[in-house]
């Protein structure tokens, strides 16, 4: 197989490289008659990317036996491909094009020309692994799709160290939230939850209200990727427990990535303005200062976390994000340690105990803060005792200030 990519679309390869780094750490590259295969897959095959470029991609594109194409499926280690078009970013290292030689020697070779006829090249030796194969179908009962940007935009309110991403679908809205696996009242712990209308997205069809959950890792790879090339994403996808498949389409290539989904209790961290419910306890209130008391009462929790979207993102968001889009993200933010206040998504199981409901006791006390006072133990002790005024006997009165003036 040979084939020349121009310098314009090399561009495109090394971010495909980049994309597929964050999915598995073997390439797997599977020549076709009319089209280029490379795609990856996770350790558990619970993620799996192919991009598949046509040859309008290519400036030539040739299979020299098309009756072997099947032999020339090869592996390749991701570090050593990440290290080939690692510093092509350069301004002064772009390549003019690209040429990809791969025979039956059990290695595969790049050929970068620069300017002034300087040629490059580097070559990888093949893994003797296994192609991953994976059937999927991308006719589902429910389909999503919007710009690359919308979704980058809804990534940013999540957390780094989220794993996991919820979406829940109606007939006239989509929830995004993120999904904390365990215990969900942790004290470090942030919910948080977007509320999108239909006018977000370029295409809504849902054929089943459901629930879903996944990997939040892959999900991000691919809007990534999207994003750079200023494409679409469309999201297929059924009930929990089927897989979710975002499909990304250009002219010259297109690009499947296929998440497995949770089966998720749908009650346990389900829609938040059904589920969450603040309790407050009278035992506790001395911990409260009045001023939290009376914001506590006075907030309306169903309004804050109203799915329709009424007070959502759109009325806070700044006047520079007003003309760049209508984007209308409802945006909530739970920490469970602000005012002392636990939030509690167990369902109410009817106990006449539970209903003369107490404060919770507030959050212990940082180990930051407690490291500081043993360090400097001294600055918190009181420096004054009653005793150091006890100074004994007196053996001389004070003189007379009058006398001192006659003097």
């Amino acid at each position: 197989m040979n084939c020349v990519i121009p310098g314009v679309n090399v561009k495109v390869l090394s971010k495909t490289i980049q994309a597929l780094s964050k999915i598995g750490d073997e390439l797997q590259l599977e020549p076709r008659k009319d089209y280029l295969i490379f795609k990856a897959a996770n350790m558990t095959t619970t993620a799996y990317c192919i991009f598949k470029f046509l040859d309008t991609f290519f400036s030539s594109y040739e299979i020299e036996d098309p009756e072997k194409v099947d032999d020339l499926s090869c592996v390749i280690p991701m570090k050593a491909i990440l290290g080939v078009f690692k510093s092509h970013g350069h301004k002064d290292k772009k390549p003019e094009i690209c040429k990809i030689e791969l025979n039956d020697d059990n290695k595969i070779i790049f050929k970068f020309k620069y300017k002034h006829d300087v040629v490059v090249v580097r070559s990888l030796f093949l893994n003797d692994g296994q192609i991953v194969n994976i059937n999927y179908n991308t006719l589902t009962s429910n389909q999503v799709s919007a710009n690359a940007h919308l979704f980058s935009q809804v990534l940013t309110n999540f957390q780094a160290g989220d794993d996991d991403i919820g979406i829940e679908v109606y007939a006239n809205k989509a929830l995004m939230r993120n999904y904390i696996a365990g215990d969900i009242n942790k004290s470090k712990g942030i919910r948080s939850q977007l509320t999108l209308t239909t006018g977000e997205f370029n295409s809504f069809q849902i054929g089943q209200e459901t629930n879903i959950t996944f990997s939040l890792k892959p999900f991000r790879a691919a809007i990534h990727f999207a994003e750079s090339s200023n494409l679409g994403v469309c999201l297929n996808f059924e009930t929990s427990g089927k897989p979710v498949i975002l499909v990304i389409r250009n002219p010259t290539f297109e690009v499947n990535v296929v998440i497995a989904t949770l089966n998720t209790d749908h009650i346990s961290q389900s829609s938040l303005s059904t589920s969450i419910m603040l309790k407050t306890k009278s035992k506790a209130k001395h911990n409260m200062t009045i001023q939290d008391q009376q914001a506590l009462e006075s907030v309306n929790w169903d309004n804050d976390f109203d799915l329709q979207g009424e007070n959502g993102f759109d009325n806070r968001k700044s006047q520079t994000d007003k003309n760049k889009s209508n984007t209308n993200l409802t945006i909530n933010n739970n920490i469970p340690s602000i005012n002392n206040a636990l939030i509690d998504e167990r369902p109410n199981l009817g106990n006449d105990e539970n209903k003369d409901t107490d404060m919770v006791p507030g959050s212990p006390e940082s180990p930051r803060s407690k490291r500081i006072k043993t360090i400097f133990g001294r600055c918190y002790e009181t420096t004054f005792h009653s005793t150091m005024m006890d100074l004994g006997n007196v053996l001389a009165p004070d003189s007379d200030p009058e006398l001192d003036d006659n003097f």
